[in-house]
């Protein structure tokens, strides 16, 4: 990690530099750096981290603009691979009540249906590389590293199916939870009221 924000400032010199949400990211004014881990001391992770930065970089730079992430830069230094993106607001999966389900899982679809017309298989598709939006109307696939390009019908299919459903378990949970929470926030007011 220390390498990884050593070589932030040595490339960006007159950013300010603050650590990302993540181990492996820093917020660099208003965009998020994004460190691809390999193992210095092994050749072959570092070609495999090579590949995967090559590969996460086209694919960042093909998003259409309706997508929300951008891609800033990208750089590699040695043994480091960095891809820096726009920051993108995102609120934790369960802490908010969903407004709205659908949009959510439209969303999604629609980046399914682009990524399907490009042969591109997210192949690390988990609600971890999905962001919402504060306002719970809004979904972004992110996270490429591990993406496979020209990928096969088959494929793309079950990655699909398997995180829409995923998808409509979590914001089913999230939604009773929300609810029941709602609940008791009525029963503390009302007992407020009656004392």
């Amino acid at each position: 990690m220390d390498a990884f924000i050593s070589s932030l400032k040595a490339h960006y010199p007159s950013k300010k530099i603050d650590k990302g949400y993540t181990w492996n990211t820093a917020r660099i004014d208003g965009n998020v750096a994004k460190l691809i881990p390999v193992d210095a001391d092994d050749p072959a992770d570092i070609e495999r981290a090579r590949k995967s930065f090559q590969n996460e970089r086209k694919i960042y730079s093909m998003l259409p603009s309706w997508w929300g992430i951008r891609l800033v830069d990208s750089y590699e230094d040695g043994s480091i691979f960095v891809i820096m993106t726009n920051e993108y607001k995102n609120c934790k999966w369960r802490s908010f009540m969903t407004r709205d389900k659908k949009s959510i899982i439209a969303d999604i679809q629609r980046q399914l249906d682009w990524l399907r017309s490009k042969k591109i298989l997210h192949n690390d598709l988990e609600l971890k590389n999905i962001l919402l939006s504060c306002d719970g109307n809004h979904a972004v696939i992110i996270d490429f590293e591990k993406s496979k390009m020209n990928a096969s019908e088959l494929e793309m299919k079950a990655e699909r199916d398997r995180i829409l459903q995923e998808l409509e378990i979590e914001l089913k949970e999230t939604r009773v939870r929300s609810r029941s929470v709602g609940a008791k926030r009525r029963k503390r007011i009302t007992r407020r009221k009656r004392i």
